[in-house]
């Protein structure tokens, strides 16, 4: 009995393969662009570094919601359903840039220099449409759950 009740339980998921580290959701964790690959130090890293929170952080749910109320005070029901579209796009973006897309290292202009992070360029560079590749990425590198799962920070720290 006892042999079959063990059977019956290792067919099933561990709850804590759902655990994840709350507080790197929000202040971010150290990613490789290329790989997806949690940085330990990336000053030391070759390639573009990314520090992302994941996305929809309770952070950025807080801003989308103070957001939302302030736009149905500005377009009451009845509104231009075009202008809302693009604003709420506008407004995912700078979101994005202050709450997911927290700093890098390495990133290039079109000379080879280093571009410093600041939240004004990260904004800048998200909201421009010629580098919407740029943003697509951000929010998938930020979607992914192993990235902010308690078992990759242990793996990171080398448990």
């Amino acid at each position: 009995m006892a042999t079959e009740a063990a059977a019956k339980k290792s067919k099933g998921l561990r709850l804590d393969a759902f655990k994840s580290d709350v507080e790197a959701e929000t202040r971010g964790v150290w990613v490789d662009y290329a790989t997806g690959e949690r940085v330990c130090d990336p000053d030391a890293h070759d390639g573009l570094a990314l520090k992302v929170a994941r996305a929809g952080n309770v952070r950025y749910q807080e801003a989308l919601v103070r957001h939302g109320a302030t736009a149905r005070r500005r377009h009451p029901a009845g509104g231009d359903e075009g202008n809302l579209v693009d604003e709420g796009q506008r407004v995912a973006r700078r979101l994005v840039a202050k709450f997911v897309l927290l700093d890098w290292r390495h990133l290039l202009d079109d000379d080879g220099n280093e571009i410093p992070y600041s939240l004004q360029k990260a904004q800048e560079i998200l909201a421009a449409p010629e580098y919407h590749q740029f943003y697509e990425d951000v929010i998938e590198i930020a979607r992914d759950r192993e990235l902010f799962a308690r078992t990759a920070e242990k793996e990171a720290m080398g448990n």
